[in-house]
Parts: C-alpha cells; structure tokens; sequence
C-alpha cells in the first residue's frame, strides 16, 4: 500500500509560493504560483475538502502522473481526514 500523499507548502526563490502533492518521492501535483502562503493554503484546503475539481484547481499534474492517480490520493487523503473526525468526537 502506498504512503498516504501529503501536501508539501513552500516559499520558491522568487519569492512566490507554491505546493505539491506528493506521495512518498513521488510529486502528483505542482501548484501555480502564489502571492501570499495563506492563498496557497486555502487553495489546498479546498483541494482537501473537494470544493474545486482538478481541472479548476490551480495546480497541474507533473508529467506521467494520470487525473486518476491524483484523485485516488485526494480521496485518501479525505477518508484518512473523516476517520481522524469521527474517531476525535467518539
């Protein structure tokens, strides 16, 4: 089984923020550029929660990685996300 894919946010050179999607050392996706870590951040959030599709996400794919193998980590990424909420309000 695969690691669980996380999300990995950091500031670039010049200056502009970005992340990725990665799983284990293998990247998913490489998000465009941001102004503010706090954009790049509600981006993910909403990546997370499945408020935006992939094609509307401002992100791509990295070469050789199918839509498929994204959506089956985001939707891991989402069960593990459920199972942490229902487990803290037992």
């Amino acid at each position: 089984k695969p690691p669980l894919a996380t999300f990995k946010q950091y500031r670039e050179a010049d200056g502009r923020f970005y992340f990725k999607l990665v799983e284990g050392e293998r990247v998913l996706l490489q998000s465009h550029a941001f102004d503010a870590p706090r954009e790049a951040g509600q981006a993910i959030a909403a990546l997370r929660r499945g408020d935006v599709t992939l094609a509307e996400a401002p992100a791509d794919l990295v070469e050789g990685v199918a839509e498929s193998d994204v959506r089956a980590a985001l939707d891991a990424i989402a069960a593990a996300d459920a199972a942490k909420a229902a487990k803290a309000s037992a």
